[in-house]
């Protein structure tokens, strides 16, 4: 039986993009069951730009309630078996949907698949793989040393069909251990069964930031992962920046989440104590040296502390704990430096 692709698209102030994003997905060689886009109450002319494509997606205006709502909303508008995410400024390889089927079908027991992406900088490709660069987005792989097969270990190759990829290699395995220490998903590269969408609750509304962070690290402890190794989606990402929108409330937000299901878990905690402490260490160092290079010194101070109560040797947060007490022209100073490197 064909697979049923739900297509989810939330769009915000995407008027320069969606039309891009829309044509995509319309024209893949496996076209989707249907594809749903809710416009989370967009300032600009996303609706306008919508308007052409009436007839083909169903459209859903709303005010503005945040991404997790937003795709919440567009989900609970969908009757396929499989939802897959796309942001209204990312774009899809023609052939994803046709190498995504053929994985489901040979990996029945998968509930969650996602693969590689290119990036995008101002409409010119900048890594045309970027799991695999050694500037991905991605901190945990250059920190551990880890790749996505060493993190996926059951291994499988799978014939296609498709001209570009007409097979592709697939890791599987469950992901959770991992993910304490850093997220590896990106929603556009993501498709999941819809009713285990629906089982673990969806995305979660109090997340305006960071919500993939939450939901992806959540889902892990439910269900395993399979990643295909080539890359079907087109990541727009901004210039000079690793992440879009606002860094601040995203890494916090992405800290709060690891604090809420490892930390404040007592079954996480149980089972690995030493990992798991090792793990929500290194997020909180990474965020406190974050709020160092922005010169927010409480921050900096309080997350490398906590970092350390919960592992002494997390060598970064002594570099942050130690660098936060020295005065802030101080440290302009320094990073006014680097910056002429």
């Amino acid at each position: 039986m064909a697979v049923k692709f739900s297509v989810v698209v939330p769009a915000y102030n995407a008027a320069g993009t969606v039309a891009t994003t829309l044509q995509s997905l319309l024209s893949q060689t496996v076209p989707p069951f249907e594809i749903v886009v809710v416009d989370d109450g967009s300032k600009d002319r996303t609706r306008e730009a919508l308007q052409p494509f009436a007839d083909r997606v169903t459209l859903i205006f709303q005010e503005n309630s945040g991404v997790s709502a937003t795709r919440n909303r567009a989900v609970a508008e969908t009757t396929g078996d499989w939802i897959v995410f796309c942001d209204a400024d990312d774009v899809w390889h023609p052939d994803k949907l046709r190498i995504v089927s053929a994985v489901i079908e040979a990996s029945p027991g998968n509930d969650l698949v996602f693969h590689d992406f290119w990036t995008v900088v101002d409409d010119r490709m900048v890594e045309p793989q970027a799991t695999h660069s050694p500037n991905t987005t991605f901190p945990i792989f250059r920190e551990e040393q880890v790749t996505l097969r060493d993190i996926l270990p059951e291994h499988r190759v799978v014939e296609t069909g498709a001209r570009e990829f007409p097979a592709v290699q697939t890791y599987a395995g469950h992901a959770f251990r991992w993910m304490m220490l850093g997220s590896f998903l990106m929603p556009s590269t993501v498709a999941i069964r819809r009713s285990t969408f629906v089982s673990v609750g969806g995305f979660d509304p109090q997340f305006r930031y960071a919500e993939d962070t939450e939901f992806f690290l959540r889902l892990s402890k439910a269900t395993s992962y399979l990643w295909i190794d080539c890359s079907l989606t087109g990541y727009r990402q901004a210039a000079g920046s690793l992440l879009t929108g606002n860094m601040y409330p995203t890494l916090r937000n992405a800290v709060r989440a690891v604090v809420k299901h490892c930390l404040d878990d007592p079954k996480v905690m149980a089972a690995d104590p030493q990992w798991v402490s090792r793990a929500v260490a290194r997020r909180f160092s990474r965020f406190a040296y974050y709020c160092l290079s922005e010169l927010r010194m409480a921050d900096a101070r309080e997350y490398a502390w906590a970092a350390l109560r919960l592992n002494w040797r997390d060598r970064r947060a002594w570099l942050v704990a130690l660098a936060a007490l020295l005065p802030a022209p101080a440290l302009r100073a320094v990073r006014a430096l680097k910056g002429r490197r």
